[in-house]
């Protein structure tokens, strides 16, 4: 382990704009890897995040779905690692229309209930305000008198946010209120100066300006220069809306112009006419992953791009547009974005609202550009740097500027560990980390985690994805790593002194793997202080300002480093040693150990990696099992897509009794030469001496006996097993436990180099 350690704080983004960041609910039903839940969300790239959409039931508040009420869980555990984020929740919304709002409004005791119950529920789940998103007042099914109404509405509202804030001494709930960008629906939907004294903000949707059953134009233009759709084509702008709302409003600071992160397709008439305003006959197909018509993700506008449609740039509407055979796709660059936030700072107003962040390629996954890359530009040029500060933009709730971190392969990313012991071995069974290079022709998506100095990774560096190094494991147990936390200072020193380590030697980032917080003589405070540790390594590693180890060399610039832990899958640990609503949010990415449920320590021999539980396999009324392990997880919270479903390619073996219980560890391998310990090389060897090989059919799992010794272990089969349950199960890749137990050489198994990993990997295309 490294020496010394200690504790730096997250330094906030000092910025009085505000990003108000709306959140689709529905986005939790995409498939992957397109699914998107509010645990994903990047806690410092907004100042708000609005979570779309609840109803109204009568008159009261009702979540849309009831698996909404675990996202609003969600939602609150971001502001653990920003407490100054403010979450809201909105009502509404285009597919509702006018009705519902129409009908509340129509009675005075129906709008002071549902002041009072709302104002309960939005206390009830911890959000710290309302967003009121009636499209439109007076229009969609409305009536005349819904415009003053609606005031009606909003008074009542804010007078019981008022009076519960008294009552309570707690902060009083914002209100905010979605406003339209039509000069029909700001003149006649509100009643404007009383509107602005009710609410905290307006979000102005100054997005979807044109409609799929016209020509094919740009929804939100910067400016308009000619009239290509209508005769009011010219109000169609942001530049337009934006003067028009500054003229009705008193304060400019009231206003969030609006941004959107989709993008709208027509279908063409004819091939020979792409040009903006060219015919169109109607909305353009569904896509991949959003399935509505006329509307793509800018994530599904990438996968556009990467299939051969032609971009197109409009300069005079700074707005780009994509063509693809007959379709038609205008959407938002990262230059059309700038251009938009720089005039937003320019005219003065409050901020921006974003529809919706989970339209950004959030996870990296298609753009290649990085996680949030629409989203940090908007946060990079409205939060502004003051000193003593910086901006963390860590993507997703991962650590800042991540590109190495993306979906690398059909199953995501595959973390491969290296054990340091390796390169001590003799013989054929001597591993070097370049080995790996010159037996696989796709490392690119790889990332190598190792025990050892980066020098044994020269060789291999331009071929991986990444190089980390892992500080920890069995063999250091608790001690150090208890002494450690114990001290904040102490912390702090270790996260610096670790970054330089890892720039100065050519790592790319660090993997934590404490065997165990609470366990192993750890006391039960460990478990808040690991995440601590966390949170603080992750500030640090984020930083690409770091002085080398030579006093004279400048600080620079450079990648963030990344951050990965190691958490065990035991259940026992699990529900205790980890705070697992929140670790999450401070690395990029987990490595779940999924395997070692069970071992020596046991009255019983049992495998120490299936897949599901049987009934005879439990320790102390608890089935162990990568499955169980599995819904643990889920129900914490933690987003699956950052989580690698551990795979073991070591062998766990016991030396057994007549009675069939074991008496002791298994015999040490002839390479590895640890008792009840075996490569996947040394079980063929065993196999070749004529082991009997047999499988547990409902933990889908091998094992074999040779004698008094009975050995689990994975093949080919139960790996192939686990990677489609992992997959199936949302995990965002793999980590492997170690490639250098393969047979990486072959010479053993005969089944070729790497056998066990080139199964992995198979299985991933298979899934594919």
């Amino acid at each position: 382990m490294f020496g010394l350690l200690l504790l730096a704080h997250l330094a906030e983004a000092a910025s009085s704009q505000r990003i108000v960041c709306y959140v689709n609910g529905w986005a939790q039903y995409r498939p992957l890897p397109a699914t998107f839940v509010p645990g994903q969300v990047d806690p410092f790239l907004c100042t708000h995040i609005v979570f779309a959409s609840a109803q109204i039931n009568g008159s009261r508040l009702q979540p849309a779905v009831k698996e909404d009420l675990r996202r609003f869980k969600d939602i609150q555990r971001l502001k653990i690692n920003n407490p100054q984020l403010k979450t809201m929740l909105s009502v509404g919304g285009w597919d509702v229309g006018s009705l519902p709002f129409s009908i509340l409004v129509s009675d005075s005791s129906s709008i002071r209930e549902f002041a009072e119950t709302t104002t309960k529920f939005l206390r009830e789940h911890g959000f710290d305000g309302l967003d009121v998103d009636w499209r439109f007042p007076t229009q969609r099914g409305g009536q005349r008198q819904d415009g003053a109404r609606f005031t009606l509405l909003l008074k009542d509202i804010r007078v019981e946010f008022e009076r519960e804030s008294v009552e309570s001494g707690k902060t009083r709930l914002m209100l905010s209120v979605v406003v339209g960008s039509s000069k029909s629906v700001v003149d006649y939907g509100y009643e404007i100066l009383e509107v602005t004294k009710m609410a905290d903000f307006l979000n102005v949707l100054s997005v979807d300006l044109v409609g799929t059953w016209e020509v094919a134009a740009h929804p939100s233009p910067l400016q308009v220069v000619d009239q290509v759709t209508s005769s009011t084509a010219g109000r169609r702008s942001l530049r337009w809306t934006a003067d028009y709302w500054l003229k009705k409003v008193p304060d400019p600071a009231v206003v969030n112009l609006g941004l959107s992160f989709h993008a709208v397709t027509f279908l063409l008439t004819s091939l020979n006419n792409d040009s903006l305003g060219a015919p169109a006959s109607g909305p353009g197909r569904v896509g991949t992953f959003t399935f509505t018509k006329g509307r793509l993700a800018f994530f599904e506008v990438c996968l556009l791009q990467a299939l051969g449609a032609r971009k197109k740039y409009e300069a005079s509407y700074q707005v780009p547009y994509l063509v693809h055979r007959d379709l038609w796709v205008a959407y938002e660059d990262r230059d059309s974005l700038t251009a938009k936030v720089r005039f937003i700072r320019e005219v003065g107003v409050g901020g921006v609202a974003v529809w919706y962040i989970d339209e950004d390629d959030f996870g990296g996954t298609f753009c290649h550009l990085g996680s949030y890359p629409l989203l940090k530009l908007v946060s990079k040029e409205l939060l502004t740097k003051q000193p003593g500060t910086r901006i963390v933009g860590s993507g997703t709730s991962e650590v800042p500027k991540v590109p190495k971190e993306m979906k690398d392969t059909e199953c995501g990313r595959v973390v491969c560990f290296v054990s340091s012991h390796g390169s001590l071995r003799t013989g054929q069974a001597a591993f070097l980390p370049s080995q790996v290079k010159l037996t696989f022709a796709l490392t690119s998506f790889m990332h190598m985690v190792t025990w050892r100095a980066r020098s044994l990774f020269r060789n291999t560096q331009r071929t991986l994805k990444s190089v980390m190094l892992s500080v920890g494991g069995w063999e250091v147990s608790s001690a150090p790593f208890t002494r450690l936390v114990a001290s904040t200072a102490a912390v702090k020193v270790f996260a610096q002194q670790a970054a330089i380590f890892l720039r100065d030697s050519g790592f790319d980032g660090l993997d934590i793997d404490w065997q165990f917080p609470t366990s192993r003589g750890s006391p039960l405070t460990d478990r808040d202080r690991f995440t601590d540790f966390l949170k603080v390594s992750s500030s640090v590693m984020a930083d690409g300002n770091q002085r080398g180890l030579q006093c004279d060399v400048p600080a620079r610039q450079q990648d963030s480093l990344l951050l990965s832990v190691t958490l065990s899958a035991r259940q026992d640990l699990l529900t205790t040693a980890y705070d697992l609503s929140s670790l999450h949010q401070h690395v990029n990415f987990i490595n779940f150990a999924t395997f070692d449920q069970h071992g020596t320590w046991e009255e019983v021999k049992e495998h120490h990696s299936p897949l599901f539980s049987s009934s005879p396999a439990q320790v102390n009324g608890r089935a162990l099992s990568a499955s169980k392990a599995t819904e643990i997880m889920k129900k914490s919270g933690i987003p699956m897509w950052k989580v690698n479903f551990g795979v073991s390619f070591f062998a766990r073996s016991y030396t057994v009794s007549n009675s069939s219980k074991h008496v002791s560890s298994g015999k040490a391998g002839n390479h590895t030469g640890q008792k009840g310990f075996l490569a996947y090389f040394e079980v063929c060897e065993l196999l070749k001496k004529g082991a009997t090989i047999g499988w547990i059919s409902d933990q889908v799992v091998p094992f074999l006996t040779f004698g008094d010794q009975w050995v689990a272990f994975d093949n080919q089969r139960s790996i192939n097993e686990k990677v489609q349950y992992a997959m199936k199960s949302g995990y965002g890749g793999l980590a492997v436990w170690t490639v250098d137990v393969d047979d990486f050489s072959g010479q053993f198994c005969q089944q070729g180099p790497f056998p066990l990993l080139q199964t992995l990997l198979s299985s991933c295309s298979r899934y594919s």
